[in-house]
């Protein structure tokens, strides 16, 4: 996670019991695309893994979405019309021309 990512992220969980949890799942024209929302610690899942580093306020849903995005990064941009955060996949993928999805090239 990039410092402006973990910054927003304190902002935005400050004083909760919530964690972001990253996902992946089928769809979209590369075929898996990339979710983030946020999670109550009353309900995780016992599929869910803490992403290392973030003190358990980020998590995976589930062992497919980490080795997905394994290699790759977590940002946070404001670009003064959206703001939010941006999941980067990992090099070796390949991604739609729309940019909504992608693939690990050693799925192709």
């Amino acid at each position: 996670m990039t410092a402006s990512a973990m910054d927003a992220l304190d902002v935005l969980l400050k004083g909760s019991e919530e964690f972001l949890e990253i996902g992946v799942h089928g769809g979209g024209c590369a075929g898996l695309q990339i979710s983030i929302g946020k999670g109550s610690t009353k309900d995780i899942s016992e599929l869910s893994i803490k992403m290392t580093g973030t003190g358990g306020r980020v998590r995976f849903a589930d062992i497919m979405s980490q080795t997905s995005l394994a290699g790759g990064s977590i940002d946070y941009e404001d670009t003064g019309i959206s703001k939010g955060f941006v999941v980067i996949p990992p090099p070796d993928t390949d991604s739609c021309g729309c940019g909504s999805s992608f693939i690990p090239k050693s799925m192709k």
